[in-house]
């Protein structure tokens, strides 16, 4: 089997000033250069949708959907729809979640005794199976590490003890993590697999270390609902009320001060972090239409994409800088402005 030992280019974007051209530079020599985005750029792609449970492959190939328990893979050159079944539910209303390979799609729903599961759905060999810990008697909350093909769940026993998991779908495994007591709000596993934020029952924001089983507090003022981790795993942004109406914070997590992201006092959820962790983006609805606005590390605020009625799924902002989107007029994919990227050719092996 073939290995990659190096690559001799890399791609190397980031958020600048708006036009602003940039040098990349190696050392004292110049390695390339980029102009940022002077405005924003939206590309949109006009489809029937029949479920708002949708989402998009890494590739942006195929859109994955669940409606009435039936789940469709469509592909989006040919607008045809390539694998459809019934889930192995007895009813599911949960957007799947793709990994980031784009190999597996993850799936909840409920059993005929009444208890949450999650499914597994490998697309290379088209089987689908119930993940099962044989310690618990429901599982749910299941959310992919965004590095690499693992992913994480609540697991709950006869008794309501609450515990964590970490799930590996290439060899079918499951690993119990921590036990976290009676109630677990939103958890949601860092991007390099080694903390869990999540919500206590009284809306407190706390994150445990998986290396140790260290607790520690972030807020007692939030939500109870929203949170994301940054890029680097090192802050989390999240809605708490310290200073009236719920605006945006984001701390980091070894002992800095909450600093505020937002000051439009509206409320909001669905946060996600920009590729280099200088943004931060949520959803709000003013009025009968969703907005997704990004706000910079001062507080300064843009709207970069308004929904026709609700958004569809989770707005995710992928590596690459594109926003995505989904409402009832289809998929649409947004760039902001400042947005850079270059290319970076022969570098030195090692």
């Amino acid at each position: 089997k073939p290995v990659t030992v190096y690559e001799d280019r890399v791609e190397v974007a980031g958020f600048a000033e708006s036009g602003a051209r940039l040098e990349i530079m190696r050392g004292d020599v110049s390695a390339g250069s980029a102009t940022a985005l002077s405005h924003s750029r939206q590309i949109d792609k006009a489809f029937t949708l029949d479920s708002e449970a949708i989402s998009l492959s890494p590739d942006k190939g195929f859109l994955a959907s669940v409606s009435y328990n039936v789940f469709e893979l469509r592909d989006l050159s040919s607008g045809t729809v390539t694998t459809s079944f019934y889930l192995p539910f007895a009813d599911s209303w949960s957007t799947p979640l793709w990994s980031p390979s784009g190999r597996y799609l993850i799936f909840s729903g409920n059993d005929y005794n009444g208890e949450w599961k999650i499914a597994v759905y490998d697309n290379e060999t088209t089987l689908i199976r119930i993940i099962s810990t044989g310690a618990t008697i429901s599982e749910y909350k299941a959310s992919w590490s965004s590095s690499n093909d693992t992913y994480f769940f609540v697991g709950e026993d006869a008794d309501y003890n609450k515990s964590l998991w970490l799930g590996n779908p290439s060899d079918q495994s499951v690993v119990r993590l921590t036990n976290i007591g009676a109630y677990v709000g939103n958890p949601q596993l860092s991007p390099d697999n080694t903390k869990i934020s999540f919500f206590d029952g009284n809306d407190v924001l706390f994150f445990i270390k998986l290396s140790d089983g260290t607790v520690a507090r972030i807020d007692g003022d939030t939500d109870g609902r929203t949170s994301a981790w940054s890029p680097d795993s090192t802050k989390i942004a999240y809605i708490s009320y310290r200073d009236g109406k719920g605006d945006i914070y984001s701390v980091n997590i070894d002992g800095g001060v909450a600093v505020r992201r937002r000051f439009s006092q509206q409320d909001g959820d669905r946060i996600a972090w920009s590729p280099d962790g200088s943004y931060v983006g949520y959803r709000s609805y003013p009025d009968n239409n969703e907005l997704f606005t990004i706000a910079d590390e001062g507080g300064n605020e843009k709207t970069v994409f308004a929904a026709l009625g609700d958004m569809y799924g989770s707005p995710e902002w992928r590596s690459n800088g594109e926003l995505v989107f989904f409402d009832q007029l289809g998929l649409h994919t947004v760039v902001p402005s400042g947005y850079f990227s270059a290319i970076v050719d022969n570098i030195a092996a090692g």
